[in-house]
């Protein structure tokens, strides 16, 4: 299964700074990223930093071969993402999703705080345990503003989260320096142990007010 994981805004730049543009950008022209994500034919597109409903259904439009899809709430804002998926979404509990035959969270972590980013990796890190006694076929991917650059990583509870994540998950990106345009590898993918890695990669774009770049991970059952 291909996986792209992509922030289209730019938070609180865009909230502020940006706002016509990005009105532009996701209600009159989603070409950039449609072509940017049509290039590698995932089966499962998340998609973070939605601002409105209006938004949402121009998003779903453009993406139409895409069957399925699941409307997310975050912590920064209501119905802000969305799953675009070839195969039907099975939601499992509050982050903890299925479809493809592997489950997977949609991630994007609290921004401004690495004591809340651990609290709720140890919430998802709770639900999984209900969902799956034993873990197999489980991603975690996206936005976890773990604030790192290759393999350092700048805040205690950071370093806490990921060691936490680590005692059941590989760190599949863990090879790439960065994802962001300001060069940190906030953007992550965490695989069990039985799940195989054939690729992950930074889908790089010259957008200039979005301050991600797309990550994508191809993976397979072992």
């Amino acid at each position: 299964m291909k996986i792209i994981s992509f922030n289209i805004g730019s938070f609180v730049w865009v909230k502020y700074f940006f706002k016509s543009k990005q009105n532009y950008f996701q209600i009159e022209n989603l070409t950039p990223v449609s072509n940017l994500i049509s290039k590698e034919d995932p089966d499962l597109i998340l998609l973070f930093e939605i601002w409105e409903q209006e938004h949402l259904e121009k998003i779903k439009n453009k993406f139409s071969t895409y069957k399925y899809s699941y409307i997310l709430n975050t912590w920064y804002k209501s119905s802000s993402a969305i799953i675009l998926s070839k195969n039907h979404i099975d939601k499992k509990s509050k982050n903890i999703f299925y479809s493809n035959g592997f489950y997977f969270v949609p991630t994007h972590l609290f921004s401004f705080s690495a004591t809340e980013r651990l609290n709720q990796v140890l919430n998802i890190k709770e639900e999984i345990k209900e969902i799956l006694p034993i873990l197999k076929n489980f991603i975690i991917i996206g936005d976890t503003n773990f604030w790192s650059f290759g393999r350092f990583i700048f805040f205690r509870n950071d370093r806490l989260a990921i060691s936490d994540l680590l005692e059941s998950f590989s760190l599949a990106s863990k090879s790439i320096l960065y994802f962001s345009k300001m060069f940190l590898n906030l953007d992550k993918v965490f695989l069990s142990n039985d799940i195989e890695k054939f690729n992950t990669k930074i889908i790089k774009h010259n957008i200039s007010y979005m301050d991600h770049y797309a990550l994508m991970c191809d993976i397979n059952k072992r």
